[in-house]
């Protein structure tokens, strides 16, 4: 189907199996990982003033700031994943409608028939995903080892130069 204000989405009868194969699916994996970033923080919290020699002995080639990456990463999770994910099963859950029919959701009528649908205000939870999946970015994407990672994949296909020209701009810059 097409939203306006969210274009192509997937259509989904409201019954059970749509909840059970589809929506229950996102709650237990932000269950599965709710459990393990409680984990983390717990054992971070028992043993937070160990942690720098912890990393450093390990040599698991983790900093402070990688980890606190993690751990922000942890936050996210528990506090805006889950709580999603559950938001969403029960609305789901009450807007359910009579009985499935396998026949009636897969007609051959109804197959390539592209349905429009106007709301009349954007469907928040699309864009939640998106949000949360830019915050991951810019949490692990922006980090020292991902911006070595793109220098070298610029410099591999040829596009060194253009890291060299913001080195000597800002080299400049300071001087």
């Amino acid at each position: 189907s097409i939203l306006r204000y969210n274009g192509c989405q997937n259509a989904f009868s409201n019954t059970w199996p749509t909840l059970l194969l589809y929506q229950l699916w996102i709650v237990l994996w932000a269950i599965f990982a709710a459990v393990y970033s409680f984990l983390v923080l717990f054992v971070f919290y028992k043993k937070r003033k160990d942690v720098k020699d912890i990393l450093y002995c390990t040599n698991s080639g983790l900093n402070i700031t990688r980890f606190a990456r993690l751990l922000i990463l942890c936050f996210v999770i528990i506090l805006i994943m889950l709580p999603l994910s559950l938001y969403g099963l029960v609305q789901n859950a009450h807007n359910l409608e009579g009985h499935y029919s396998f026949k009636g959701t897969h007609s051959s009528e109804l197959w390539n028939v592209i349905i429009k649908i106007d709301l009349g205000k954007p469907l928040y939870t699309v864009w939640i995903y998106i949000l949360a999946s830019y915050l991951v970015f810019l949490v692990f994407g922006l980090g020292s080892d991902a911006l070595s990672m793109y220098v070298n994949f610029l410099r591999t296909i040829g596009l060194g130069f253009i890291v060299d020209n913001i080195n000597n701009f800002y080299k400049n810059k300071k001087e």
